[in-house]
């Protein structure tokens, strides 16, 4: 026995219990373990051999090896392949466990401690088993294995244990096995514990057949083994703590589930396969989580749950006019459509979508109108989407899947026919190798197709007829034309400063004055503050600027408060209203005050009439995603030089259609330029310049890092190279928009209203606009029509004569041909 014993370093182990055939990689803290492992690791070669010795978790006494500290006689023999030395007193150290040992002595050496051991495992199964009761159990543990390791997804551990079956000593396999079943602490001692290999074996055996009972396969091993054929299967399930649940409830609980949402017979069909799939694979499958959480979207999916709808256009319209001002048209194609909806009572209809320009009141209308039907609502970003998965959802066979945007807001709002915002359209992705979004929307959008919707993950039809859809837009121009055409679009254009001057104090000041914790007795913001706001804070169609300008005005008033108040309360003194300390309020924000909160102004209109009343340059008027805005042309001619291959040059960060109506206007310029009269009474400001033949032009668009284009310029550079080769000032209250063909007519542009109100706050007093658009002012606000003029031409003669008043005309132009009689 003498000659058995062996010397080996130990280390003491207090969060587990690591039985032999067990390898892991665990943190070693205290310093007497971190020393004891850098001598024995650094002194001697790889695969160095250490003692795990298990101790109880003493407070203080982490690096104690002593017997009364063990909880157990018996170590397990471990041979250290890595180990990595990290922060002090800790260590990193990748082991496999190989055999027991019984500790004889403890003994505390320099430089570490040392037991004097005695091996175990391998004397136990040489010198007291019975080879052939030890064989009988072996081969029920190892057909037993075999079942069990069908329910679980394979590792390099579990291959290890498959392929050891008949190489591996019977010790060290039982002890590989206990592994497939998680253990809690009492078992992992109980086994350490148990020296003898048969013994250990029916424990094992035992443990694998609590936890994985009633399997198919176990259930066919209990019976060749048992010839137990009356017996139930049970399906168990491991939870991380080691505690078998019944697996039977909760699939109980799925199949109540999909019985209960109603699904129609294609779907249950579906449904009833999946579930009995479910049920004969094992939890460990990697098939069983994907086909779960199938199953629990087909139960959570409003197959037969809608909402009933109840339209009131009084209550409609009412809700409409306290939530949005101004909007007009929006409101009454709205109340039409709410109408035709409540006497028709069909699902059926036309595809609403609102272009307009950001915070003009989109989403918050497409909000009121599901509030109105008394319907839920939803809102799908499909900014920036370039993936048809997006829409109709991935394939189950892929890792990761997920079904499509449109199933997900049903799954939300939890009924069939609620009302889902297709927000920013015209923001989808172009379509490459991942499949075209807007053209996964057709579908969507089609009431002839709709009715049987079909997501790749769901793979089952699903009636969307019931859904309204209404889709929202910055710019139509972006929408793709296939998706364009099944929608019934209703322009938004911005507010006017009157407009926006009545929603800043009746919606928004008293909203963020609540938003920042005041009331209205502490603020107050005279309309000469609001007027400023808009005009040198705020350049928008819409009013989410103006909200943040009054928003930082409120919060600077609530840091007064809260900084003179501490924890005080206001007070109120006679006569003089609400007092605290040295404030007296309401705290009144005047033009002062604002500039001190908000800073210089954004915006000086003082900058752009100091660039009018020269020749040579002319207001033009644009609209973009962002609503409208006027901007200039400029013009400047020197000699042509004998070498330059172009007499005109572009500036300004121009689209190709804008560079196309310059070089039209150019050339009409030349063309027409002998024709211009002047009448007597208006002379030029100074000589004329060298001929348009003669001569290189360079014109410039400002604002150069903001992308331009459209034809809508056509009729404004034209007006500005006349005026700089008749050196002739425009007259300076006037804008214009329109575009000019090569035999100069006027045709008519898109965004009339938005060019108009920002002509109207920019001061200008007259404006040209093309005849055929004379049917755009009846969007036009009062207040605008009343302070403005508006002059509505058909040729490029009546825009001079209105451009440089009445002093510039065109000879005999415009003469129609004789005809030819028969």
């Amino acid at each position: 026995m003498a000659n058995d014993k062996l010397k080996l370093p130990v280390v003491g182990i207090r969060s587990d219990i690591y039985l032999p055939g067990r390898s892991a990689t665990i943190n070693i803290s205290g310093d007497g373990n971190v020393h004891m492992l850098k001598k024995v690791l650094l002194d001697k070669k790889p695969n160095s051999k250490v003692g795990f010795v298990f101790i109880k978790n003493v407070e203080g006494k982490e690096d104690v090896l002593e017997p009364s500290n063990l909880i157990s006689d018996i170590g397990t023999e471990a041979l250290v392949s890595r180990a990595t030395f990290g922060p002090p007193s800790m260590v990193t150290i990748t082991f496999m466990c190989q055999s027991r040992f019984r500790i004889e002595k403890l003994v505390m050496e320099e430089p570490y401690p040392v037991a004097i051991v005695s091996p175990i495992d391998k004397k136990i199964e040489n010198d007291y088993e019975d080879v052939n009761e030890l064989a009988e159990v072996q081969n029920e543990l190892e057909s037993l294995v075999l079942d069990v390791l069908h329910l679980i997804t394979h590792s390099a551990h579990l291959l290890a244990i498959k392929n050891g079956m008949k190489r591996l000593a019977p010790s060290f396999f039982t002890d590989m096995c206990a592994s497939l079943v998680p253990l809690s602490h009492a078992e992992k001692l109980d086994l350490l514990e148990t020296l003898g290999t048969r013994a250990r074996m029916r424990k094992v055996i035992a443990l694998l057949k609590s936890n994985y009972e009633g399997h198919a396969c176990v259930q066919h091993s209990q019976r060749s083994i048992q010839g137990n054929n009356n017996h139930q299967p049970k399906l168990m399930r491991i939870t991380n703590r080691g505690n078998p649940m019944d697996d039977d409830s909760d699939i109980g609980d799925l199949s109540n589930r999909l019985k209960k949402a109603k699904l129609p017979p294609h779907a249950e069909e579906v449904a009833s396969k999946e579930l009995k799939r479910l049920m004969n694979i094992g939890r460990y499958s990697s098939d069983y989580g994907v086909i779960r959480s199938y199953l629990e979207l087909l139960a959570e999916l409003p197959w037969d749950n809608s909402t009933e709808e109840s339209i009131n256009i009084k209550k409609a319209r009412i809700a409409l006019d306290s939530k949005h001002y101004g909007l007009k048209t929006l409101k009454k194609r709205v109340l039409e459509f709410l109408a035709v909806r409540q006497l028709k009572n069909d699902s059926s209809g036309p595809i609403l979508c609102f272009v307009g320009p950001p915070g003009v009141g989109k989403t918050s209308i497409a909000r009121s109108i599901a509030q109105a039907m008394g319907r839920k609502f939803h809102q799908i970003a499909l900014g920036g989407v370039c993936n048809q998965s997006d829409i109709r959802g991935h394939r189950k066979t892929y890792v990761g899947a997920m079904p499509g945007r449109i199933i997900q807001a049903l799954k939300t709002t939890g009924v069939n026919n609620p009302v889902i915002l297709l927000d920013e359209v015209d923001k989808m992705g172009i379509g490459t190798h991942s499949g075209d979004p807007a053209a996964a929307l057709l579908e969507v959008l089609d009431p002839e197709q709709n009715t049987n919707f079909v997501d790749h993950y769901v793979n089952i039809p699903f009636d969307l007829s019931k859904v309204l859809f209404i889709a929202s837009s910055n710019s139509h121009q972006k929408i793709p034309f296939a998706l364009y055409d099944r929608l019934e679009v209703i322009n938004i254009s911005g507010y006017s400063t009157e407009e926006k001057l009545s929603i800043a104090e009746n919606h928004l000041l008293p909203k963020v004055i609540y938003d920042n914790g005041l009331n209205e007795g502490l603020v107050n913001v005279p309309r000469d503050s609001l007027k400023m706001i808009i005009s040198s804070y705020t350049q928008e169609a819409g009013v989410r600027s103006l909200e943040k300008k009054l928003s930082a005005l409120c919060r600077s008033v609530a840091f007064k408060v809260a900084e003179q108040a501490g924890s005080s309360a206001l007070e109120t003194a006679p006569g003089s209203g609400i007092c605290l300390n040295s404030l007296t309020f309401p705290i009144n924000m005047d033009r002062e005050a604002v500039e001190k909160v908000l800073g210089p102004p954004l915006f000086n209109d003082n900058v752009l009439w100091d660039r009018l009343g020269v020749p040579g340059v002319a207001a033009g008027l644009v609209v973009s995603v962002s609503g409208g805005s006027v901007n200039l042309v400029e013009c400047f001619a020197f000699p042509k030089r004998k070498d330059a291959d172009c007499s005109l040059q572009l500036t300004g960060k121009l689209g190709q259609v804008m560079k196309e109506s310059a070089e039209l206007a150019w050339k009409w310029v030349r063309m027409n330029y002998n024709k211009f009269t002047l009448y007597e009474a208006m002379s030029p400001a100074g000589p004329l310049l060298p001929t348009p033949f003669d001569s290189e032009v360079h014109i410039h668009f400002p604002a150069g890092g903001i992308a331009k284009d459209g034809p809508s310029g056509g009729i404004t550079i034209a007006v500005a190279l006349v005026s700089l080769f008749l050196n002739m000032p425009v007259a300076s209250n006037l804008t214009m928009t329109g575009e000019l063909t090569l035999k100069g007519f006027v045709l008519p542009v898109g965004g009339i209203k938005q060019k108009i109100l920002a002509a109207y706050e920019q001061g200008f007093k007259t404006v040209i606009l093309p005849k055929f658009n004379k049917k755009d002012m009846t969007a036009i606000p009062t207040e605008v029509k009343e302070a403005m003029d508006f002059v509505f031409v058909e040729t490029m003669d009546d825009v001079l004569h209105s451009a440089f008043n009445g002093a510039v005309t065109l000879t005999n132009i415009y003469e129609h041909p004789l005809t030819s009689k028969l």
